[in-house]
């Protein structure tokens, strides 16, 4: 037998005794099980994890190996309560603000607005999204739209929350800690930047463009071809387009869509001026209400956890164990807490999945604070 040999044979002999120990291990967890669920315990004590984690640490002759340990009692708890859960009925579903999501092709007549002027993709996102809208709202600031769904001005808002480019907009999930509403549904619209201007301005001659801070970040290639021009930001690429159509000075250009353009009856200066032709925004749909049916695909989540070494990568695995196929994570600092975080999580499923009720059972007790902000129909993504 060579020397390579004889450690694998040590290896099998000690992973013999674990798995031994193992089985041993999980009757046990069951009985534990069985006891919580006759005195109506919850399966899942903090304290008691990171007790069994520092005892069993300190058992430990060489103390380099005390992180790989941590991870492997996480993941051995990790079955332990999966078990448990299994075998008890304590857990009950969340109970969450629902109402039944009437189909957004059917709604009678529903009061809709979305950030930006006419032109906008905000626009093209909602009218994607609902179809016809009769006499839509139109808002120059984000936190306009929620105030007007806070208001009951109207009944949904639709909102830019993503670039494929430029990443999340932070302002939007600011505002979703803010206010107490819900996603409701999600577009994504394919994003192609233009120069416009008028028909006589030449490039040579343009002092000032306007654009929203995005259509800038979008564009920054071609902008750098030009660094003689003033950037001068503005509410969003359709009211630049607005604005420069009202300003009627050949001196100015906005970076907008090709139908602000045509909306204010400006001239493409520069097609698709954006650095990514394969270049898409997701938006929201929010509403007061809580909507779920059979149909919503997809599942937001907010929520903050402790300030403590491994508590996101332990509250994360739980996603992996339920087999959720996570989508995005988003983090925001919480106001007046340095170093405190919000996590914004999207993944797939239904809420009356099990495994998923199993997720926001977990998420919603090893967390501080925590919300379901979304059940929706996931949206096909770099629709032109």
């Amino acid at each position: 037998m060579t020397e390579i040999e004889e450690y694998r044979k040590k290896i099998d002999e000690i992973d013999q005794q674990l798995t031994q120990l193992f089985e041993q291990r999980m009757e046990t967890v069951k009985k534990v099980g069985q006891y919580k669920k006759a005195k109506h315990l919850p399966i899942y004590n903090e304290n008691r994890e990171a007790e069994v984690i520092s005892k069993n640490q300190a058992y430990l002759v060489d103390s380099a190996y005390q992180q790989g340990l941590a991870l492997f009692f996480q993941q051995l708890m990790a079955i332990s309560k999966r078990l448990q859960n299994k075998n008890s009925s304590t857990e009950q579903p969340l109970d969450l603000p629902f109402v039944p999501a009437s189909s957004k092709k059917t709604k009678k007549n529903p009061k809709v607005g979305c950030y930006g002027a006419e032109g906008s993709f905000s626009e093209e996102a909602m009218l994607s999204y609902f179809g016809s809208v009769e006499q839509p709202h139109y808002f120059t600031k984000f936190e306009d739209v929620f105030s007007a769904i806070e208001q009951n001005d109207i009944d949904y808002g639709v909102v830019p929350i993503e670039n494929s480019s430029t990443g999340a907009i932070t302002k939007i999930y600011d505002l979703l800690t803010q206010y107490d509403f819900y996603i409701v549904g999600e577009q994504y619209i394919h994003v192609d930047q233009y120069l416009v201007g008028f028909q006589d301005t030449e490039l040579a001659n343009v002092a000032e463009v306007y654009s929203h801070p995005q259509g800038f970040e979008q564009s920054m290639l071609f902008l750098n071809q030009h660094p003689e021009w003033k950037w001068i930001p503005y509410r969003s690429t359709s009211e630049s387009a607005k604005l420069v159509s009202e300003l009627k000075d050949l001196t100015k250009v906005a970076i907008s869509s090709k139908r602000a353009a045509d909306r204010y009856n400006l001239t493409v200066l520069q097609e698709k001026v954006n650095d990514q032709h394969e270049n898409s925004t997701r938006f929201i749909v929010l509403s007061k209400r809580l909507e779920s049916s059979d149909v919503c695909s997809k599942v937001s989540v907010l929520f903050s956890i402790e300030h403590r070494v491994g508590t996101l990568h332990h509250l994360l695995h739980h996603f992996a164990e339920n087999k959720l196929n996570l989508i995005k994570i988003e983090s925001r600092p919480v106001a007046n807490e340095p170093w405190h975080y919000l996590f914004y999580i999207d993944f797939e499923g239904n809420v009356n999945m099990p495994e998923v009720q199993q997720a926001l059972q977990t998420i919603h007790q090893t967390s501080s604070f925590f919300k379901v902000i979304g059940t929706y129909q996931a949206a096909e993504k770099n629709k032109k």
